[in-house]
């Protein structure tokens, strides 16, 4: 089993692909997922400044954070991420493939489920 973070900010939230390259400059500094905790925490209140206080309050070197934030250092990243996921049929997140077919959770985890019982047993 592999769990594989990718950003897919939607274009509906006008503060998305911001947080995304502000997990991704608090990802180059080692706390990518205490700062990802801290986002899905706070997802309505995600604009520069609280994500700033976000930074500093899970001990990123605010200096470099500033930096990279000014310079858009991680958009790149960010919106390649996205055009993956499109690319890869993704309309939604959280998305999940089971041996490189993606399963729909949308009506509940049960479907998930079923895809891994199903590749246990065609593994066995």
């Amino acid at each position: 089993m592999r769990f594989v973070f990718r950003h897919y900010p939607q274009s509906d939230h006008p503060h998305a692909e911001r947080a995304a390259e502000a997990a991704e400059a608090a990802g180059a500094q080692r706390r990518f997922w205490p700062f990802h905790d801290t986002l899905f925490g706070h997802q309505s209140h995600l604009e520069d400044a609280h994500l700033r206080q976000y930074a500093a309050r899970v001990g990123l070197d605010m200096e470099r954070y500033d930096y990279e934030m000014r310079d858009r250092v991680y958009l790149q990243r960010v919106r390649e991420h996205a055009s993956g996921a499109e690319q890869l049929g993704i309309r939604t997140m959280p998305a999940f493939f089971v041996n490189g077919t993606l399963t729909d959770v949308s009506f509940g985890m049960r479907h998930l489920e079923e895809a891994i019982e199903r590749a246990l047993l065609a593994a066995r």
